[in-house]
């Protein structure tokens, strides 16, 4: 058994399976947290400014988790959208539009949030796309590399021996 203390008082107590999943599952939240950390401070580094409002954060959620925004209202999932990194990449992609929205549009900071997350909404499949292309030509490659290594060991000749027959009829004798 392992005791994790969380707090003072707080104890959490897991087998050896258990907790190796419990450990899986805090390095992801702790990844995750980061991720979001990076596309918050890309998001104020485009509006130009401080803080962004605690109200824009569930709009960032819905988009991770892939909840529907049209159609069937209320359809919540989890973890089933894109993930942050996939997020910060299309506002960097749409650095261009988000800048010219910012200067020629009128509203207020919540308005404007609002505005550039649906610009990044209709071009969020076009990175999501790159990145799984990325993704599978690095798996290719790692493939072939290894077919490669593979194949060379199989191409190493070795001499090959025969063994001389002591028949009557063998014409390796001429062959020589």
């Amino acid at each position: 058994m392992t005791i994790v203390k969380i707090g003072k008082n707080n104890k959490r107590y897991h087998n050896g399976k258990c907790y190796d999943l419990y450990k899986k599952c805090n390095e992801s939240k702790e990844r995750e947290k980061l991720e979001l950390d990076s596309l918050v401070e890309t998001i104020k580094e485009l509006h130009n400014i401080e803080v962004i409002p605690g109200r824009f954060y569930p709009f960032l959620q819905d988009l991770r988790n892939g909840n529907e925004m049209f159609g069937k209202m209320g359809t919540r999932k989890s973890k089933a959208g894109y993930p942050y990194k996939i997020i910060e990449k299309t506002y960097l992609f749409c650095q261009d539009k988000i800048n010219w929205a910012l200067q020629n549009i009128n509203a207020d900071t919540f308005g404007m949030l609002k505005y550039t997350k649906a610009i990044v909404e209709s071009n969020i499949y076009r990175i999501a796309a790159q990145e799984a292309r990325k993704q599978q030509h690095e798996e290719v490659t790692q493939l072939n590399e290894n077919e490669t290594v593979n194949m060379q060991d199989h191409l190493e000749r070795k001499p090959v021996q025969y063994k001389k027959k002591k028949s009557k009829r063998d014409i390796s004798s001429l062959l020589d």
